[in-house]
């Protein structure tokens, strides 16, 4: 009697162990994808990441044009991204977003002048 009691005791323990390792905090998967604008193209998108609290990107000018972005939230327009000059960074951090589909979308020139080719930039959009 006094093994079988041990042996229930011994599994539960080992049962109750194993079911605390699984409580720890959960980190969350982060999705990122990059976009590159080249020289030949108007405008250039990432694909769509799924984020469900978090997001944040980098915006690189390596060209000798202006570019400027804007950030798509289940393709609508979320938010409209600065200017970005020529050998410039844009990297704000992270956000708090709603959950959805976001991606980024670089355009070659300024608001104020587009420009239809001549520019490069690359870029890359991360949600959590």
């Amino acid at each position: 009697m006094k093994q079988k009691r041990r042996l229930i005791t011994g599994i539960f323990s080992l049962l109750l162990f194993a079911s605390l390792l699984n409580l720890g905090p959960k980190v969350a998967e982060a999705a990122t994808t990059f976009v590159a604008l080249q020289t030949n193209q108007s405008s250039a998108s990432t694909s769509r990441i799924t984020t469900k609290s978090s997001l944040s990107y980098v915006v690189n000018n390596v060209g000798s044009k202006p570019v400027y972005f804007n950030i798509f939230r289940n393709g609508v327009l979320h938010s409209s991204g600065l200017t970005v000059q020529p050998g410039k960074v844009i990297n704000p951090g992270a956000a708090t977003v709603k959950s959805g589909e976001y991606s980024l979308r670089i355009y070659c020139g300024s608001r104020e002048k587009p420009q239809s080719s001549g520019c490069q930039a690359k870029g890359t959009i991360t949600g959590n």
